[in-house]
């Protein structure tokens, strides 16, 4: 019988298995395609005994394969492909995927994570767009701070390791959310409008949440 979650002593993927919620993932270093699948595989097989053996079904559908490596060593692989069975079905493959709120690309690029923040963030600035007139200027900043600045830095010490070129991308929504808040026209700079709301610009915020985690870490 099931007492608790007793998963990770069950499967010889030992730290390497983080679970949060009903979310479990797998994460396997090996020096070659082929010693990832059959690591991969092994593990698979663990897990699909234990849920078996709990009466539990797992969803093959909703399990996908992500493989992470560089581009330069991902063009001389000579078969790049992760080939995973679970109960005889193949387990698809993906070259990127969410996780715990961030979208993980094969090559650590973030730039899909970040197109997906930016869609996020502008469909929130539209909604400010649409119920500004309703609000007080301290409302306006409240709404703000709780569904646009948060999710300008979720998890930033990750993904900010993207490249400056796509960082600009929320540079720029930033800066079309100071211009709606203080209700400014484009000829106004960024930095007067940043500094009459007393906000620090993305890059800067970045930069500073590394900081205080490398001090929390020493």
């Amino acid at each position: 019988m099931l007492k608790g979650n007793d998963l990770p002593l069950h499967t010889s993927a030992g730290n390497n298995l983080t679970m949060f919620a009903d979310n479990t993932s797998i994460l396997v270093l090996g020096p070659s395609v082929s010693d990832l699948n059959n690591r991969l595989n092994s593990i698979s097989t663990e897990v699909y005994l234990w849920t078996t053996f709990n009466h539990m079904s797992l969803n093959t559908k909703k399990t996908k394969s992500l493989m992470i490596t560089s581009h330069q060593k991902f063009s001389h692989l000579p078969n790049p492909n992760l080939n995973i069975l679970i109960n005889g079905t193949l387990i698809d493959k993906v070259s990127h995927a969410k996780l715990l709120g961030v979208t993980v690309d094969s090559f650590l690029t973030w730039e899909q994570h970040i197109d997906n923040m930016c869609s996020q963030i502008s469909s929130r600035l539209c909604l400010l767009r649409r119920i500004q007139p309703f609000l007080t200027y301290e409302c306006t900043l409240r709404f703000y701070n709780s569904c646009i600045h948060s999710a300008f830095l979720h998890c930033s010490s990750v993904w900010s390791s993207c490249s400056l070129s796509v960082l600009l991308h929320l540079l720029r929504l930033q800066k079309r959310a100071a211009r709606l808040i203080l209700g400014t026209e484009f000829a106004h700079t960024f930095v007067s409008l940043f500094t009459k709301l007393k906000w620090l610009s993305i890059l800067l915020l970045i930069n500073l949440r590394k900081l205080v985690l490398l001090f929390n870490i020493v």
